[in-house]
């Protein structure tokens, strides 16, 4: 079971950013495509700012998807994917990533359940929670490590998570 609810994951990023008046903590439910059907200006300018970022991982799937329900130049989108290799980690998986650079997998049990359906379940949308705050942890904590020179033998033994 996981350590916070969602509500209270809510509570506790209203909280801490409660001190920036240029952010604003929204919540949902359902899909984030139909949230965006809502899309206003100020929704496009947070998805166009290259200097809010927007950290996942294989965004581009995702941008596809937004962009279809409304256009816009995307900014400020970090993908964990195409920036691993930067650390030496060949690795795809978001599962993989976290074990690798966090040193623990996060459950993908919920990957393969319903995403169409117009609500999603509890359990959907902690599996969603918690896919982006790992996406965070992991890109705070490969920010803070060195990254790989490029040599003829790729060293495996120095990962993030050994770091």
């Amino acid at each position: 079971s996981p350590m916070f609810t969602i509500d209270e994951r809510v509570d506790m990023i209203k909280r801490i950013t409660s001190q920036f008046d240029n952010i604003e903590v929204d919540t949902y439910d359902g899909l984030l495509a139909e949230y965006a059907r809502r899309f206003d200006k100020a929704i496009i300018r947070l998805l166009e700012s290259p200097d809010i970022l927007k950290i996942g991982a294989d965004v581009a799937g995702d941008l596809r998807s937004l962009r279809k329900i409304k256009p816009f130049n995307d900014g400020g989108f970090v993908d964990l994917q195409a920036i691993a290799p930067e650390w030496g980690i060949e690795e795809r998986s978001l599962r993989k990533l976290s074990a690798i650079v966090l040193g623990e997998r996060v459950s993908k049990a919920q990957r393969l359940s319903n995403w169409e359906a117009t609500t999603l379940t509890d359990k959907q949308q902690l599996y969603a929670a918690t896919d982006a705050w790992v996406c965070t942890r992991i890109y705070d904590k490969l920010q803070h490590t060195a990254k790989i020179k490029r040599t003829k033998r790729h060293d495996t033994a120095n990962t993030p998570a050994q770091r």
